[in-house]
């Protein structure tokens, strides 16, 4: 008899077991304030439901901090390039991915097959077309009415030779990170910040600082800059990722070659207009110099930071547009941006160790702050086709 129990508590224990690796669950990440996405989400619930998925769960990753951050993590782990994140994503299993409004008879034949896939259409109506991906090298596109048949059969047959994620990440790394070393360094010689430093340098030989002394207001005043671009840049980087990177990247390639060429224009006309340090904030940086403690050359790098930020701006925005378009690791790339613009300070906070080198400094900066924003300018332009291209 117990044997027969101990039969029948197997029979059930594995019957149990295969029902619930046969359940299916799905988490959907939308905007509650999409008007337009709520009846495409019903529909898609409706159809999931029908497909054998038994949980479903919706998240609104836009009003709250922690799916965002769920989310983000979530395109991190799979490799998902901001060009196939859309404005809602549909998760099957941690398997499929429906990004946006993606046509429901496509959800039906994903669903169908086993193969891992990734189905992009971001318009709110049905759209001309959709992309198809299977987490191995570039996404293809189709006619929207194709089967997804017509991707299914091409993947089988070519997946072996397509790079998976961590490949394609490393090829992007080989080419996006020189430019943000190349193009942090160039910003960071722009005359706005340097001759702010070179001042206060100027002012510690005045009142016979110790060397020592110096150093610790120099490098506070420095970090005070990085926080102040770190922040700022942060928060252009969320708003990008948070809307379409592929559409604002091209917003920002029209942009940085407007200031490109103003840029350039200034080298060869003269302007009243001026996006360095504000006249009416020279006098508090004037105050801050005076005091010359740490805490104060801190605040005066976050002011002298974020005032003087329209100098740089093009560089910037158009750097984060081609990093939120190319990679997941944006916080990576918008660090070693920001370390490379602070170079040159460092640099020259080590080697001013006497008051005439500090002298010849500011005699360089003023003869070639010209030259600097003509770099800048061509630089800017350079960037903005490359992002339109």
């Amino acid at each position: 008899m117990k044997k027969i129990i101990l039969i029948l508590l197997v029979i059930l224990i594995s019957l149990s077991g295969v029902s619930i690796a046969a359940s299916s669950d799905a988490v959907i990440y939308y905007n509650e304030a999409c008007g337009m996405c709520q009846g495409y989400l019903g529909d898609m619930k409706a159809q999931l439901s029908k497909n054998g998925v038994d949980s479903i769960i919706v998240k609104d990753y836009v009003n709250l901090k922690e799916y965002r951050k769920e989310l983000l993590g979530i395109n991190d782990r799979h490799g998902i390039p901001p060009t196939l994140q859309a404005h809602m994503v549909t998760i099957v299993d941690d398997k499929y991915f429906f990004e946006g409004h993606v046509p429901l008879s496509l959800v039906d034949e994903a669903l169908s097959q086993e193969t891992p896939i990734l189905l992009y259409q971001d318009k709110m109506d049905k759209g001309d077309y959709y992309l198809a991906w299977g987490f191995r090298g570039d996404a293809k596109k189709y006619e929207i009415d194709l089967p997804l048949s017509e991707y299914l059969g091409w993947f089988e047959q070519n997946k072996e030779s397509l790079n998976p994620p961590e490949i394609r990440e490393e090829y992007t790394f080989k080419k996006l990170f020189p430019i943000v070393l190349t193009t942090g360094l160039l910003a960071g010689i722009h005359p706005c910040t340097i001759a702010v430093l070179l001042f206060f340098l100027a002012f510690m030989f005045t009142i016979q600082a110790t060397r020592l002394k110096t150093f610790k207001i120099g490098l506070s005043y420095i970090l005070g800059i990085f926080a102040a671009f770190t922040l700022i840049g942060l928060g252009i980087f969320k708003a990008i990722i948070f809307t379409k990177p592929h559409f604002f990247a091209k917003l920002a390639g029209i942009a940085v070659i407007i200031l490109g060429l103003f840029n350039i224009y200034q080298y060869f006309f003269k302007t009243k207009i001026n996006l360095g340090l504000p006249k009416a904030s020279k006098k508090k940086v004037a105050e801050l110099v005076q005091k010359s403690s740490v805490p104060a050359s801190f605040v005066l790098g976050l002011l002298v930071g974020t005032c003087s930020f329209g100098c740089t701006a093009g560089i910037y925005f158009s750097i984060l547009a081609l990093i939120a378009t190319q990679t997941t690791k944006g916080v990576f790339y918008l660090m070693t941006y920001n370390l490379m613009f602070i170079l040159p300070l460092i640099v020259i906070l080590i080697v001013s160790s006497n008051k005439q080198a500090v002298k010849k400094m500011q005699q360089w900066q003023r003869s070639e702050s010209k030259i600097i924003k003509l770099i800048g300018g061509i630089v800017m332009v350079l960037i903005g086709l490359y992002l339109l291209i």
